[in-house]
């Protein structure tokens, strides 16, 4: 079981100046992972908390489609480790036929996060999400990603988790 985070705060203006190796793989337009070390050495991409368990992958500025198995209007973690932590409790508490969370997303930001649904989403915001990754490849999978002017677009195929970040 792995969850991943999306982190969701608007990215820094220079954010690509400083890891362009792990912003976008652009021949593929598909994420690539950035390393909890560059969050916690950059003081702008610091994450309030404990860091993460290892299983808890993180990606800057991303959101996969997913539908919700907890909504995150309602659901508020102190850290980015609790709302993975959250996604892996609720994986394991799943009962047979319900949707198993695999990916999550958190809203780290006191001004509150991006989206470009009709919700304003606030500090603290946990959404859990599921996936079937088997029906598509990693690089098939729908994703927002941090495009020009800091927003995102809109690549999803799901009606019922309105589209985080």
């Amino acid at each position: 079981m792995e969850c991943w985070l999306k982190y969701s705060e608007k990215p820094s203006l220079n954010f690509k100046d400083r890891y362009p190796e792990g912003y976008r793989n652009s021949h593929r337009n598909v994420p690539v992972i950035v390393p909890w070390s560059a969050l916690r050495d950059d003081p702008e991409q610091i994450l309030a908390g404990r860091p993460p368990l290892p299983e808890c992958r993180t990606e800057l500025h991303t959101d996969y489609d997913g539908d919700c198995v907890r909504w995150g209007l309602t659901h508020h973690k102190e850290s980015a480790a609790d709302c993975c932590q959250a996604c892996l409790d609720q994986a394991k508490a799943a009962k047979p036929g319900e949707k198993k969370c695999n990916i999550w997303v958190y809203c780290p930001s006191e001004t509150g996060c991006y989206s470009p649904d009709k919700y304003e989403h606030k500090h603290m915001e946990c959404w859990l999400k599921y996936q079937d990754v088997t029906v598509r490849s990693q690089s098939e999978i729908s994703t927002i990603h941090d495009h020009q002017q800091s927003i995102w677009d809109l690549a999803t195929d799901s009606i019922e988790c309105p589209v985080y970040m």
